[in-house]
C-alpha cells in the first residue's frame, strides 16, 4: 500500500482564479464521469515525483474526495523536455480524444525565434474544431 501523500494546502488567494469553468461545472452537474487532461512538459509528467505524486494524480485524488459519487479522471499527458509548439501539436492525439471538460496546459518554454505559428510548425490548431 502506498503511503498517503502530504497535504498540499494552497492559500485561498492563489485558488481564486477569477474565471468560471463552465464546461467543468456543467459536467459536474450532468455526468457521472468527468475527464480532465493535463498536458505539458516535465512538471506535468511528474519529474522528480513518483507517478502517484505528480500533480495530475494528486488533483484526481483531491477532486475525487471533493466530489464523492463522481468519477473524475485526470489524464497525465506530460512529456519532459517538450516545448510549447510540440505540446500544441499533441492536442489532436492526446487531448481531444479524451473528451475533456477541462484542459490544464503547463506551457513549456518557447525556443528563441520560434512562434506558435512559425513556418516550421504551422498553426497548432489548424483544422481543429474547438467547442
Amino acid at each position: 500500500m502506498t503511503p498517503p501523500l502530504p497535504a498540499c494546502d494552497t492559500p485561498r488567494e492563489l485558488r481564486a482564479l477569477g474565471q468560471p469553468f463552465p464546461n467543468l461545472a456543467d459536467a459536474l452537474g450532468k455526468r457521472q464521469t468527468i475527464n480532465i487532461v493535463a498536458i505539458g512538459s516535465s512538471a506535468t509528467e511528474g519529474d522528480g515525483a513518483s507517478p502517484e505524486g505528480s500533480y495530475p494524480k494528486r488533483l484526481e485524488v483531491a477532486l475525487g474526495a471533493r466530489f464523492p459519487g463522481k468519477t473524475i479522471k485526470v489524464f497525465n499527458k506530460g512529456k519532459g523536455g517538450e516545448e510549447a509548439p510540440d505540446e500544441a501539436a499533441r492536442f489532436k492525439t492526446d487531448v481531444f480524444p479524451n473528451n475533456p471538460s477541462l484542459v490544464i496546459w503547463q506551457v513549456g518554454p518557447m525556443p528563441p525565434g520560434r512562434t506558435m505559428s512559425s513556418p516550421t510548425s504551422g498553426p497548432p490548431f489548424s483544422g481543429v474544431s474547438i467547442n
